[in-house]
Order: C-alpha cells, then sequence, then structure tokens
C-alpha cells in the first residue's frame, strides 16, 4: 500500500511542477501577443475564467485546510498522512498558479471562503480516528470528483485561452491522481473494516 501511494506522490508531483514550468512558460511567450490574445477571448469568457479561477482558489484553500486537519488527526496511519502531504503540497502549488494567471489575465481574487466547504472542515473536524479517516476520504473523492467535472466543463467554455487552457490540461493530471489515491484508502479500509467487523456494525470498525 506504502509503495502505491509513493508511486502516486511521485506522479502528482511531477504533473504539479510541469503546470508550474508550463504557465510560467506561457506568460513570457504570451508577453508580446497579449493584446491578440485578449482580442480573441470575449467579455462572456473573461467572466468565465475569473469565475474558474475563483472556483480554484477556493479549492486549493479548502483542501489545504482539510489536508493539515487530516494530518493531525490521523494518527499513525502512514498512507492518510502521505495523502494529506501530497494534497497539501499540491494544491499549494496550484494555488501559486491560479494567483500566476489571475494577475496575467487581471482578474481580481476573492478571499472569501465557501461557506460549504467551510461546513465540511467544521464537521470533520468534530470526528477523530477511523471515523475521521472514512468521512475524509468520503468527503475527498465527492470533492474531487466534483472539480473534475468542473475543470472539464470549464474546458470546454474556455477553448482558445492558451493559458487557461494550459493551467486546466496540467491540473486535471493531478485531481485525478489524488482521487485515485483517496478511492484505493477508502476501499483498502472498508475491505479492512469488513473483514474486521462482519456485522457491519460501524461501532465496532477498526483502521
Amino acid at each position: 500500500m506504502i509503495r502505491r501511494v509513493i508511486g502516486w506522490v511521485a506522479a502528482a508531483g511531477l504533473v504539479i511542477s510541469l503546470a508550474g514550468l508550463a504557465l510560467a512558460q506561457g506568460g513570457q511567450s504570451a508577453a508580446n501577443d497579449q493584446g491578440q490574445e485578449q482580442s480573441n477571448v470575449g467579455s462572456g469568457s473573461n467572466q468565465q475564467l475569473a469565475q474558474m479561477l475563483q472556483a480554484a482558489a477556493q479549492m486549493n484553500q479548502s483542501e489545504e485546510q482539510d489536508a493539515a486537519l487530516a494530518r493531525d488527526k490521523s494518527g499513525s496511519n502512514q498512507a492518510m498522512r502521505t495523502l494529506a502531504d501530497t494534497m497539501e503540497g499540491d494544491h499549494r502549488a496550484n494555488q501559486a498558479a491560479v494567483q500566476a494567471l489571475a494577475s496575467q489575465s487581471h482578474v481580481q481574487l476573492s478571499n472569501n471562503a465557501n461557506s460549504q466547504q467551510q461546513a465540511t472542515y467544521d464537521r470533520l473536524n468534530q470526528l477523530s480516528g477511523p471515523q475521521f479517516n472514512r468521512a475524509f476520504l468520503r468527503e475527498e473523492i465527492n470533492q474531487h470528483r466534483q472539480a473534475i467535472d468542473q475543470f472539464r466543463q470549464a474546458e470546454q467554455q474556455l477553448q482558445g485561452n492558451r493559458d487557461a487552457e494550459t493551467y486546466i490540461h496540467q491540473t486535471l493530471p493531478v485531481l485525478e491522481a489524488h482521487l485515485h489515491m483517496a478511492e484505493n484508502l477508502h476501499r483498502d479500509a472498508s475491505a479492512g473494516s469488513m473483514a474486521q467487523n462482519p456485522t457491519g456494525d460501524p461501532t465496532e470498525q477498526n483502521q
């Protein structure tokens, strides 16, 4: 299990590194034709870009916060700690890419937190041990599936915006890697719980 998680960590880390590199190169290559780029992107597309970047910023803020919580509450579960460390590092790097693209595109990001994401954090914060681990993994699976769907939709809406497309194309594999990690950990945790507790009573389940 640990070897499999570490393999995903390496893949996700490589992708997010490429995302930062591509965004930096994209910003440099676009400096001379920014006026042409703006003429190809209408006001509606600019609004869609702003919406995507705001949603991405809130996602990154929430995931960093949740990952820090998971690291504190996962106890001796090394696979959970590895997932938390990976998510925190990747989303911090992704946030830097979001801020760079927002600055380049003259989009002002709000610092307002997403109320639904905050409610999820508050609920998870009341849990601990195996109960926290299972709830955390379920939330990560749901949140990453939603984020992937939103980025794929944005990919269609922002066709022609080269910098946005570069950011999306480099972000999606990272989100998919996180999703696969969470799904596999949740599957392993559920299988272990059922093996130890064939009655299905959640009060008897262990890690």
